[in-house]
């Protein structure tokens, strides 16, 4: 009988595959070959065990004396983003496995468990939660909120980084949770499926793409800044956002004539490859590699700010942008075919080294 390795992730196999989910196989991947690849998924209601392309996928419902051990677990401090996703039979079915990895650290478990523990910190969800807070209205209850989550996931992930016996795990050298890690791995993020080959070379000149989670707060505001941006430039420049989103985040965007909102797409393959580039111009870093690594995938030169490069492994092929000026002169850059060529080579070189 094979030894049991789990991810234990809140997000499934069984998802759309984009941002967090790409991570999660990441991270299966990173199992030892020989073991039974799991994915443990706290849940609120549902209960059940399946098996999808190879992994046993298996849901945790909220019981009773989870809600209690929150109540506690609230007043000692701990962050609510993780309280949530405590589950006690999780635990107890941890110590009969070979390793397990806790995708982020709001699923990682109180307890003691047996065997060799790995928490993917990624990035800081601090971090995260700080910059989204910095983007919503002074007086917003939301604001409030994710600036008091921040503070005490901050503290959390720094006990956990701290903390030898634990190896954690970090996309890139950049984080800020580096300087006091004790036991830390890199661990990029890859792409999992040979890229396509371009079978053409037609690029529409004024297509530019914008790929992620519309509604992540980051990723809206960047939407509307690269908009005015384009606009401002030339108004014939086209922004093509691909990505799922709310009604409401729709009737905004909606309004912008430059932008054209595809919602979620199966095959990127047709939206992506006959554009002119792909954009991340995010005060960011977080969740920020995947979308960078989609244009590379499709063949597209990657235009990232420069927080955005800092996030991503060292001599990363993407063209940074400060301002726009810095825009407009990488957009002409684009239009150079041999620029183009050594930037498309370079982008796939970048791929195979990081997987």
């Amino acid at each position: 009988m094979k030894n049991k390795g789990v991810v234990i992730s809140t997000c499934s196999p069984e998802d759309e595959t984009r941002g967090s989910v790409l991570r999660m196989h990441v991270l299966l991947n990173s199992l030892k070959k020989n073991n039974d690849k799991w994915v443990f998924c706290p849940s609120f209601f549902k209960s059940e065990t399946i098996f999808i392309d190879g992994i046993n996928i298996k849901y945790f419902p909220l019981t009773i004396f989870d809600i209690c051990r929150a109540v506690i677990l609230f007043f000692k401090g701990y962050p609510i983003s993780n309280i949530i996703f405590q589950r006690s039979h999780i635990l107890k079915e941890l110590n009969s496995s070979d390793e397990a990895i806790f995708h982020l650290s709001r699923t990682f478990q109180f307890s003691k468990v047996k065997n060799k523990v790995t928490i993917d910190l990624c990035e800081s969800l601090g971090d995260n939660y700080r910059l989204r807070a910095d983007l919503l209205p002074t007086f917003s209850l939301k604001k409030i909120l994710f600036n008091y989550e921040a503070k005490r996931i901050s503290k959390f992930e720094e006990s956990l980084a701290k903390n030898a016996e634990i190896e954690t795990l970090f996309i890139s050298s950049n984080d800020s949770l580096i300087p006091i890690a004790k036991n830390y791995s890199i661990l990029p993020n890859s792409i999992l499926s040979v890229p396509p080959k371009k079978t053409s070379n037609v690029i529409n000149e004024r297509k530019i793409v914008f790929i992620g989670q519309v509604d992540y707060e980051p990723n809206f505001y960047s939407i509307i800044n690269t908009s005015k941006m384009l606009n401002e430039i030339d108004a014939k420049y086209e922004l093509h956002v691909i990505g799922s989103l709310s009604s409401q985040n729709r009737k905004i965007l909606s309004g912008f004539s430059n932008i054209f909102l595809h919602g979620f797409v199966d095959n990127l393959e047709d939206t992506m490859t006959d554009a002119l580039c792909g954009v991340a111009l995010i005060e960011s870093s977080t969740g920020m590699q995947n979308k960078v690594l989609d244009y590379f995938f499709y063949g597209i030169p990657a235009l990232v700010s420069k927080d955005v490069n800092s996030g991503l492994p060292e001599k990363c092929p993407s063209l940074i942008v400060n301002n726009i000026e810095d825009l407009k002169s990488r957009l002409k850059e684009c239009l150079n075919k041999n620029t183009r060529h050594t930037l498309q080579v370079e982008g796939y070189s970048y791929l195979k080294k990081i997987s």
